[in-house]
């Protein structure tokens, strides 16, 4: 990176970066300057007010490079393509220690196994939702993929065991399995976990006494249409976990009074 004059720094840099040989003088002068800021070893921002946490997190991957250049991403955070809940970014690099940084640590390792860091509910939990989103057509796909480059990684036994418990989802092996989700399709009583949620919200809801009914008092026999939208948009909105209500149409037998008048409380 060439050095760049001290004036400019701050306005030539993105909001946060980690500093080079070439540019450690210019840095300093611009911190004394008041143009920029230090955040961690090396990782400075021109940021002057925002957290140092809510900084790294916007420019995680560009700051990632900075330290570890030619990095890859590896183990639980390549399979949710972002770090994980205390904030460890996994890495394969050539060396180096783990970097604390404000709200993340970057962990770089050698090789290219991958690491065995997924418990088997975690794995089963994965593969049920693979086969209930794309069908068995995509798990299998899966599985020739696992079965080619397992050899090369020296990760037999671990693809015969991925092997078996897919199996096992797809009816066709034997085995234990620990998650309920892969126990509910071992069985052939597969679920949804994302829509169970939804009916737990619903559930709550009516619990709460919002009930789509108790809104009309009065209803003229001729709106019984009216009545039967009600229902029926209130039972739609429900199952979606929404708590505003539905839209209200117009009532074509009595245009002189407004449809609240008429039909609520």
């Amino acid at each position: 990176m060439p050095a760049k004059s001290n004036n400019r720094l701050p306005d030539l840099m993105p909001e946060a970066f980690v500093s080079e040989v070439t540019i450690t003088r210019a840095v300093s002068r611009a911190i004394k300057a008041g143009g920029l800021r230090k955040l961690d070893t090396r990782l400075y921002s021109r940021n002057l007010s925002d957290p140092p946490e809510a900084i790294v997190s916007r420019n995680l991957w560009q700051i990632v490079a900075g330290y570890f250049p030619g990095a890859l991403i590896a183990d639980r955070t390549a399979l949710e393509n972002a770090p994980a809940s205390d904030g460890s970014v996994c890495l394969i690099t050539d060396g180096g220690r783990d970097v604390s940084l404000p709200g993340h640590t970057l962990r770089p390792r050698r090789g290219q196994h991958v690491a065995r860091c997924l418990g088997q509910a975690e794995i089963e939990q994965r593969l049920e939702s693979l086969i209930r989103r794309s069908g068995e057509a995509a798990i299998n796909r899966l599985r020739d993929e696992i079965r080619e480059l397992a050899p090369k990684l020296e990760l037999a036994s671990e693809a015969d065991t991925l092997d078996a418990v897919i199996g096992v989802l797809l009816g066709t092996r034997e085995a234990a399995l620990t998650s309920p989700i892969g126990i509910a399709r071992k069985l052939g009583s597969p679920y949804d976990p994302g829509r169970l949620a939804l009916f737990h919200t619903l559930h709550g809801t009516r619990r709460r006494g919002t009930d789509f009914r108790a809104r009309f008092t009065r209803i003229p026999p001729q709106c019984g249409e009216c009545l039967r939208f009600f229902m029926t948009t209130g039972k739609h909105w429900g199952t979606l976990g929404l708590v505003r209500q539905p839209p209200v149409p117009r009532c074509r037998h009595e245009p002189e009074v407004s449809h609240t008048q008429r039909c609520t409380r």
